[in-house]
């Protein structure tokens, strides 16, 4: 079994127990061709209930450059929330019933690596809590700047 194979058997055990599944697009294109990419993560968003792409990896997945057109074609394929991650400009959170910006905050950032993660953590956290989908925007911004801006330090260990 692949891992593709793998993943997706793992989202629909998630989703025949009645666990929501959330999908980060995360785009990888070193690693296979845009066609498999696009046909595997179009079976993993359908059978999700957020998707958290972000603008880089959307852009070329959708080959849409305008957020309305993007979170169109991503509720379209059955996602109840996209929730597009767009860096220093915040988050395009949308529904079928509404759509918000939340506007960024620029922080000086030392190393970025995970900050797009926690947000994804955030938003999933507050909607397995019942919070409304707008207010989760918000809440995946403001942790995407705490993790941001920390700097990773290395050990070292004397030989």
């Amino acid at each position: 079994m692949s891992a593709c194979d793998a993943a997706l058997a793992a989202i629909d055990h998630a989703r025949t127990h009645g666990v929501k599944v959330s999908f980060d697009t995360n785009l990888r294109l070193k690693l296979w061709p845009l066609a498999r990419a696009r046909a595997v993560m179009t079976e993993a968003i359908r059978a999700s209930d957020i998707c958290l792409p972000s603008w880089d990896d959307v852009t070329v997945f959708t080959g849409h450059e305008d957020k309305d057109a993007i979170v169109d074609a991503l509720l379209a394929l059955g996602p109840r929330i996209v929730a597009l991650k767009l860096g220093k400009e915040g988050a395009y959170i949308a529904t079928p019933d509404e759509r918000r910006v939340v506007p960024g905050r620029v922080v000086k950032a030392v190393d970025a690596t995970g900050a797009g993660d926690c947000f994804g953590g955030a938003v999933d956290a507050g909607l397995r809590r019942g919070r409304p989908d707008s207010a989760q925007g918000h809440r995946g911004a403001r942790a995407g700047r705490i993790v941001g801006p920390v700097q990773s330090t290395e050990t070292k260990h004397a030989a």
